[in-house]
């Protein structure tokens, strides 16, 4: 189980997070100028921000102390990547 990490993995979305917002700024003072080559850094940020995120829901969705009636999106894939 990855609960061990779970902290790696919040400060890593937070970290994606601020560099996603500070991507979308300079990309938007800049959009005159955007090449092809910073739409596909735009797709690596997203997709990072996504696996951060998905890495971290597992193991608060499934903790002992919190509810189990709801299962995330993170939780699901977890369950299905491991069958």
């Amino acid at each position: 189980m990855m609960l061990p990490h779970t902290r790696f993995f919040g400060v890593m979305s937070l970290a994606y997070l601020g560099l996603a917002a500070l991507w979308a700024g300079l990309y938007a003072w800049h959009w005159r100028e955007v090449f092809t080559l910073q739409h596909c850094i735009t797709a690596v940020i997203a997709l990072g921000l996504m696996e951060m995120s998905t890495w971290r829901a597992p193991p608060r969705a499934l903790h002992p102390t919190q509810a189990r009636g709801r299962p995330t999106f993170g939780a699901c894939r977890s369950c299905h990547s491991q069958a």
